[in-house]
């Protein structure tokens, strides 16, 4: 076998590696949550993250979850959708952000867990797992990513973009811990979903309309 397709072997199977351990892990999450499990963990992590709070850190962390928020988020998709002039990216982006808010959503009723009481920086409703800032963050800026890779810019320029997006929405993870409205493992889980659900999104994008119709920028 010749290494170019031994490549595209380990290439085209490492994404359903990770897709399957960032299920494992939901699900081991949702399992030790329904057994209330994770309380000792949640509180520890709680209460450390707790230790770091300040005026200052606050209003950097308040700034920086709104990048989650729908504040920020639809505002981004209204540019996106100017930006791309391709139909087909502009119906994507859009079935993308709605299917990770319904997959939220439906989870977040299932589980109906309250959000944290203690040290709270910040408003929050409705129920806390999974963390929908964590998870709509990583399916948008994911996805954005996505097709910014399948773009002529430079390579230099999409690992800038690249590093920069992945450390926002890590930061945007530690913002909900830090202003007290979500536990460590509604992010992580979060996290976990919504990558899980990203890969197969992108998979149906790469299979059914890239490969197919040759989607262009």
């Amino acid at each position: 076998m010749e290494v170019k397709s031994i490549n595209n072997y380990y290439h085209k199977y490492f994404k359903w590696v990770i897709c399957a351990v960032c299920l494992f892990i939901f699900i081991h999450i949702s399992i030790e949550l329904t057994e209330n499990e994770l309380i000792f963990l949640d509180n520890k992590i709680y209460y450390t993250v707790a230790g770091f709070i300040s005026y200052k850190m606050t209003r950097i962390f308040r700034f920086i979850t709104r990048f989650g928020s729908g504040e920020v988020i639809l505002p981004l998709w209204i540019f996106t959708l100017l930006l791309f002039k391709n139909k087909r990216k502009i119906i994507l982006s859009t079935v993308n952000l709605i299917n990770i808010v319904m997959i939220n959503q439906i989870f977040k009723f299932l589980f109906e867990r309250p959000r944290p009481t203690v040290f709270r920086l910040a408003e929050a409703s409705g129920f806390s797992f999974p963390s929908g800032h964590s998870m709509v963050s990583l399916a948008f800026y994911g996805f954005f990513l996505y097709l910014l890779w399948k773009t002529d810019y430079t390579d230099v320029l999409k690992w800038i973009a690249t590093v920069a997006i992945i450390t926002l929405i890590v930061l945007i993870g530690v913002s909900r811990i830090y202003l007290g409205v979500h536990f460590s493992s509604d992010v992580l889980a979060g996290f976990s979903l919504s990558m899980a659900y990203l890969i197969i999104f992108t998979h149906f994008v790469e299979k059914f309309i890239y490969e197919k119709n040759k989607l262009s920028t």
